[in-house]
């Protein structure tokens, strides 16, 4: 049973199949049932899915051509494939995606998720099937050189992802490469003019810049080597010009300090062997010293004998050269020594050394802690017009190595210490020698050690003095030579 549908529709034909009923409508194309009927299991296996399925060649009245085929199983909410409905629509919808391409710029193929060819530049290709497989095509997008029907070809292709259908544009080599010997012309053409101004350039960059360069490094190594008359062309050009006016103005500066550092180096040469030589002279004092020692043993004077050893002591360490630094342990026996002899003089003090044997030692400058308890001893107990003196001497060690001398002296004012000027201002208070002694340590200390070391003085009128050291721990032994 055959019926006809008529109305408007948006397809050349629509085919619905019941079993043995057929209903059309639209076109009315020559196709028979069996050609259709093939399908039918894909739609059932769609289930109710619409399905592009393939391209057929029909046979209308009026004329012949590919129509697509869009299909899908038709179901009731009991029932599963009651029937089959198909849509014939014609390949020429697709004319703007296929109708750019023609033969000479290659083959374009529409497939369907299936490989079938839905439509091609090659209409005798439709509805056949294409093997993406063999060309090489495995993903979604991009390009693959392949063999197609023997030939050297480059495939371009891209997948959609809503209806699965694959566009494949396939372009021999040769074709792709038979227009280029132009360009190698064009590309050939351009790099011997670049290669002409390549060598012309490089020529006057080795005379403007390469050869003045050699030139100046040239008399650079000589200056470097020792000829120290050395001079560049200062009538150079550009800038190269002032390069070697700057050169020579360097190297007569540098020849200058040499002459002022050589100068420098004989005085201070000079000036050494005048040490060396006065290290000569107090060797008579010793022997004099010892012998006045041993008079007194001879004789059972035995503060005599003190003072004496004392005294020797004394200036062999203060005639020592050579050695800037030593340890605590070393300026505590000197301190030593001297508090004999000035207890000998005054005999109203008494000195107490709490010292931790961790910062005994320590390596400082010499003479660094001595003058603070001279200091103390004469001008704080007023030369002996003080009675029950007393200097406390405590020395230990934790980040800094910290001194700390504390008298019960009369003190003094503390705002003589930021005058440094060692010639009295007429109508101003002299600079006594005790703050002078404590500004040269403060100088000394920022000068060898430096930030954050320091020396900090605290004092009172009749209240006493104390003074504390920060300075760095060091442990080991230090050379000086100067």
């Amino acid at each position: 049973m055959e019926r006809q549908l008529s109305g408007q529709i948006d397809v050349d034909e629509m085919i619905i199949r019941d079993g043995k009923t057929v209903i059309t409508a639209g076109q009315k194309y020559e196709i028979s049932e069996e050609e259709i009927a093939q399908y039918d299991e894909v739609l059932e296996r769609a289930g109710g899915r619409p399905v592009w399925i393939t391209a057929i060649r029909t046979r209308p009245k009026n004329g012949s051509g590919y129509r697509m085929v869009l299909g899908r199983s038709l179901n009731s909410s009991g029932h599963r494939n009651i029937g089959k409905l198909y849509l014939l629509v014609d390949i020429n919808a697709m004319a703007n995606i296929i109708g750019n391409l023609t033969e000479k710029d290659g083959v374009t193929y529409l497939l369907n998720a299936q490989n079938v060819i839905l439509n091609s530049s090659d209409s005798s290709l439709i509805g056949g099937s294409a093997d993406l497989k063999q060309w090489g095509i495995q993903e979604d997008r991009g390009y693959q050189i392949c063999t197609v029907d023997g030939v050297k070809s480059m495939a371009v292709y891209e997948k959609s992802y809503r209806t699965g259908w694959t566009l494949v544009h396939i372009v021999p080599v040769k074709d792709i490469t038979s227009g280029l010997h132009l360009v190698f012309a064009v590309a050939f053409l351009v790099a011997a003019l670049y290669m002409a101004s390549l060598w012309i350039m490089l020529r006057r960059l080795n005379r403007n810049i390469l050869i003045p360069i050699a030139k100046l490094a040239g008399n650079m190594d000589d200056f470097a080597a020792g000829k120290r008359n050395v001079r560049a062309d200062p009538q150079e050009k550009g800038e190269f010009g002032r390069l070697n006016r700057h050169f020579n103005d360097m190297t007569d500066r540098i020849v200058s300090l040499l002459e002022q550092n050589t100068r420098e180096e004989r005085e201070k040469n000079d000036f050494k062997m005048k040490a060396l030589t006065s290290q000569l002279s107090p060797h008579f004092l010793y022997n004099a010293l010892n012998t006045i020692k041993w008079m007194a043993v001879i004789n059972r004077q035995n503060n005599i004998q003190d003072l004496t050893d004392a005294l020797i002591r004394i200036l062999m360490a203060t005639a020592q050269s050579g050695k800037d630094y030593y340890r605590v342990s070393d300026e505590i026996g000197l301190i030593r020594s001297y508090s004999v002899i000035q207890k000998a003089r005054f005999m109203n003090f008494t000195i107490e050394y709490n010292i931790s044997e961790e910062a005994s030692n320590c390596m400082i400058r010499r003479f660094l802690i001595q003058p603070v308890v001279e200091n103390a001893i004469v001008h704080g107990f007023s030369r002996g017009g003080m009675r029950n003196g007393k200097v406390e001497i405590t020395i230990w060690t934790d980040d800094v190595l910290h001194i700390l001398i504390a008298d019960n002296g009369c003190g003094f004012d503390t705002s003589q210490l930021a005058r440094r000027e060692t010639e009295p201002v007429e109508g101003s208070v002299p600079i006594s020698h005790s703050s002078l002694a404590l500004d040269n340590i403060m100088q000394i200390i920022a000068i060898d050690y430096g930030a954050p070391y320091h020396l900090t003085i605290t004092s009172q009128i009749g209240k006493g003095t104390t003074a504390e050291y920060f300075l760095p721990v060091i442990r080991g032994k230090i050379d000086s030579d100067d």
